[in-house]
């Protein structure tokens, strides 16, 4: 027979739709719920019930669910099965059986066992209605007690009020000690210190014998700490002592450790009384844990010299400094700026065997570097971490970054964050971003400060407070009219996203408004502060008296102290208050009342101290009056006070100004003896003097010394040219600068150039920020976006039509470089640009030529850049032609 080979068919392929999952009918569900309560897997049952939720049980399943349940005695789940049952008497019946609970079939035994079994779980309002349907004899102390730690657990007040005060007497019981340690416990949890003070007044508190009230005061000083009333509870250590209650070491701890997170002077010293009372209470003090946070607690305070007292103590003890002792050390010197010093305390921690510094000791040390702008020592400390096997984490990065920025080293900087993402993946936090906001307003750099501050929604981070005080703050360092604006800009921003300013973003906003030499300005954010009902500070009173200054109103200056003081009595006028004052004269230029301001000082029985000479020695020398330097110099050496190194650079300007090189050259070395090697300000204010002389072997010598002591001459110059903040380095004097490092063939970095043309701006005189333009080109540094914005806020300030004109020629003149429709005139650099322009059109007299101007500027820029950026300046600039607008 032949073989055959059978082939099979050919599949053919079809877009099928996949088959629908399998779902099981009601009829198989109510099967299988049934099989599950016969063969006790109610679990189970009640997993379907829940899962279909109009699944109806016919009667005779539902009756026997509910009967298995009973036999359990899980009554809780009785009204989810009569949810599914049909309506009929046995039904009603199992709805009876879930209101009633243990009631009908459990006994007292049983029921406190089920009761007690709810509480653990945190389930409260059920045992609430099983209290309520129960027997009386079935609820005693234990199971009230059970239930007020449950509510202490989770916080809740009333509840844990209910079961004190309601459910004690409903069932004739008084409270015990435990009772109310948990009530208080229950107010601490959720801050609510008022009800936890009140438990001492309670008459059945009273009764309690002394140890045990010693229980609740414990824990009613601890709900005070939680609630950050330390002074309460101190006060209520006060009274324990009064009324003999005994006294634990718990209670000493927690106000000691509560002093280490407070960290003001006075709670440290109330701490170190509160120390004293242990050891008279015969409590040992030899516990680590106090002195780590005595220490915490004078590092955070300031008070330096007390941290290492308390730390001498500890080593005259018998008890060992552990990583925390060290740690808080390193904190101490971090916070006071000592490097040196919590170097010497990392070596003797990797002395000790059995301590090992981990990412915390580190990072102290790196912030000890930051603080004092060590930036390579800083970065050495990582690179240890690193090779220490530690992980750098975001505050060892914060660090670093704040380290960059106070050294002036902003591209580091961004370098660094940008490392910090995509190297370790690590995300920066506000903390991030308020170091470099802060950096960059440090330096001049507003622009990108505010740019920061935009793209931090975006990255995903919320602005704080402490983000908007410090942006506002870097408006302040601007100094800019357009800053103001824009810092009133942040505050309405801040106000919008739900947040309060407080009395240092006020203050931050005043001194960018005393910057701007706007005292109206200053003194409508004083109105913001009385409405606010925020009680102004000293701080607040002298950046109102440097506002008045500026802008030529002394009279007010004076005023303004009087009316404070008599509308707030907390404001006491102290020394730093007439120091403002003083140098309120000397930028209004009015020597005569500032002497009478000093005099006023001495009146008052207060003593002029250091700041108080260094600012009117620094005021006679800017005028080159070096009869009156020398006057005021002598006067503060006899008053027992050295000049500061601020003293003698100023004293060093002066002679410079006058064309007294000799003497300032003298100054110079009377500053070597006293304080060792001159710091960069020193050595520039006499390069400065000294080309000003035309002294350029004097000027070549001290150069040269600057190299033999560690500086390099080049970054030190270009980094005095732009450090920005600078209020006494005018325009004129960056210029002597630039003079002195052409002539040691030292070459300006661009941005120490733009630092030149913004001084110049910033004083309105426009014809010298223009005429920095050919050293620029000269330097093979061609005006940017920058630059130009400069010039432009130049012409702005000075106010006059010609110069305004010449901006909007300088404005077309760039614009019409660029073809309409390019990418780069949606970037911020043209939108700043658009701003600046903007504002200076605002400033024409002629109503109607202004209204013209500004509709064609704002028609261009939406045009260029987007309408909503031209909508947004039009509402902050001139809000009165958006009617006139096409796009609006």
């Amino acid at each position: 027979m032949p073989s055959m080979s059978i082939t099979p068919p050919r599949q053919t392929t079809f877009n099928r739709r996949p088959a629908r999952p399998h779902r099981p009918n009601g009829d198989s569900l109510l099967q299988t719920i049934h099989d599950a309560v016969v063969n006790e897997h109610l679990g189970v049952a009640l997993s379907i019930l829940n899962e279909n939720p109009v699944l109806r049980l016919p009667d005779h399943i539902a009756q026997e669910f509910a009967a298995k349940l009973r036999q359990r005695g899980q009554y809780e789940h009785l009204k989810q099965v009569s949810n599914h049952a049909s309506p009929s008497k046995g039904i009603m019946d199992l709805l009876s059986i879930a209101q009633q609970g243990a009631r009908l079939d459990a006994g007292p035994s049983e029921f406190r066992t089920r009761l007690l079994r709810l509480a653990r779980h945190g389930r409260l309002n059920e045992c609430f209605s099983l209290i309520d349907s129960s027997p009386s004899e079935t609820v005693d102390a234990d199971v009230l007690e059970a239930l007020l730690r449950t509510a202490a657990r989770s916080a809740h007040v009333s509840k844990a009020h209910y079961v004190l005060h309601v459910l004690f007497p409903q069932y004739c019981l008084r409270p015990t000690a435990i009772a109310f340690s948990c009530f208080v416990d229950a107010c601490g949890r959720a801050g609510n210190m008022r009800r936890a003070l009140g438990t001492l007044s309670d008459p059945d508190f009273v009764r309690l014998p002394k140890v045990d009230q010693t229980i609740i005061y414990e824990k009613v000083i601890d709900a005070c700490i939680r609630c950050r009333s330390v002074r309460k509870a101190q006060v209520l250590l006060r009274r324990m002592i009064q009324n003999s209650i005994p006294r634990t070491q718990k209670i000493f701890d927690c106000l000691l450790s509560a002093s280490g997170t407070k960290g003001n002077t006075r709670q440290v010293e109330e701490s170190l009384a509160i120390l004293s009372q242990m050891r008279r209470d015969g409590f040992s003090a030899q516990k680590i844990s106090t002195y780590n946070a005595l220490i915490r607690g004078a590092a955070r305070a300031g008070k330096f010299t007390d941290a290492m007292n308390v730390y001498s103590t500890l080593r005259e003890s018998s008890v060992k400094p552990n990583l925390d002792t060290y740690n808080a050390l390193l904190s101490s010197f971090a916070r006071a700026a000592q490097p040196d010093k919590a170097f010497n305390t990392l070596r003797s921690m990797q002395e000790e065997p059995m301590i090992v510094p981990n990412a915390v000791s580190y990072n102290w040390v790196v912030n000890a570097c930051a603080r004092s702008g060590d930036v390579d020592r800083a970065f050495d400390v990582a690179n240890t971490m690193q090779e220490e096997g530690i992980r750098l984490n975001v505050v060892t990065y914060n660090n670093l970054l704040q380290a960059c920025c106070k050294a002036g080293r902003l591209e580091r900087a961004f370098g660094l964050v940008k490392d910090m993402i995509q190297k370790e993946g690590i995300h920066p936090n506000s903390h991030t971003y308020d170091t470099l906001i802060q950096g960059c307003g440090r330096w001049g750099e507003l622009d990108a400060a505010l740019r920061l501050f935009h793209s931090m929604r975006i990255a995903g981070v919320a602005p704080t407070i402490v983000t908007y005080s410090v942006a506002i703050d870097a408006c302040a360092k601007c100094g800019a009219a357009v800053a103001v604006d824009q810092a009133f800009e942040l505050m309405t921003e801040m106000k919008r996203s739900g947040l309060e300013p407080n009395l240092v973003t006020y203050n931050s906003l005043i001194h960018t408004c005393a910057r701007a030499k706007r005292s109206d300005l200053a003194f409508k954010v004083l109105q913001f502060i009385r409405e606010d009902r925020i009680l102004p500070d000293i701080v607040t009173l002298c950046s109102l008296v440097d506002a008045c200054g500026r802008s030529g109103d002394v009279i007010r200056a004076f005023e303004i102290i009087e009316q404070l003081v008599m509308e707030f009595p907390s404001i006491k006028p102290n020394v730093p208050v007439y120091n403002a004052l003083i140098h309120a004269c000397f930028k209004a230029n009015d020597f005569e009342r500032m002497k009478i301001a000093f005099d006023a000082l001495n009146r008052e029985g207060l003593q002029p101290n250091v700041v108080t000479y260094s600012t009117l020695i620094s005021a006679y020398a800017a005028k080159s009056r070096v009869e009156d330097v020398i006057y005021y110099l002598n006067k503060m050496q006899e008053s027992g006070m050295c000049p500061n190194k601020l003293t003698f650079t100023s004293v060093i300007s002066g002679y410079g100004r006058s064309g007294k090189v000799d003497q300032a050259m003298e100054m110079l070395e009377k500053a070597r003896k006293m304080y060792g090697k001159p710091d960069e300000e020193l050595y520039t204010a006499a390069i400065v003097a000294a080309i000003g002389g035309d002294r350029k072997e004097t000027v070549l010598k001290l150069a040269k010394e600057m190299s033999l002591a560690g500086y390099c001459v080049p970054s030190v110059l270009n980094k005095m040219i732009r450090k920005a903040g600078d209020p006494e380095r005018s325009g004129a004097e960056l210029r002597s600068m630039l003079s002195a490092m052409e002539a040691l063939n030292v070459r300006p970095q661009r941005v120490a150039i733009e630092t030149i043309v913004k001084a110049y701006a910033e004083e309105g005189d426009v014809v010298s920020a223009f005429g920095v333009l050919p050293d620029m080109q000269r330097l093979g540094y061609p005006p940017n976006h920058q630059t130009y914005r400069s010039l432009i806020h130049a012409c702005t300030l000075s106010k006059d039509p010609t110069h305004i004109r010449r901006a909007r020629a300088l404005f077309r003149k760039i614009r019409a470089s660029i073809e309409d429709g390019h990418a780069c005139l949606r970037s911020h650099r043209w939108r700043d640009l658009y701003d600046a322009v903007v504002r200076a059109v605002d400033k024409i007299s002629d109503p109607s030529e202004r209204a013209r101007l500004l509709t064609g500027m704002l028609e261009s820029m939406a045009k260029d850049c987007g309408k909503v950026y031209a909508y947004s300046l039009a509402e902050r600039v001139c809000p009165e032609i958006l009617k006139d607008l096409s796009f609006s």
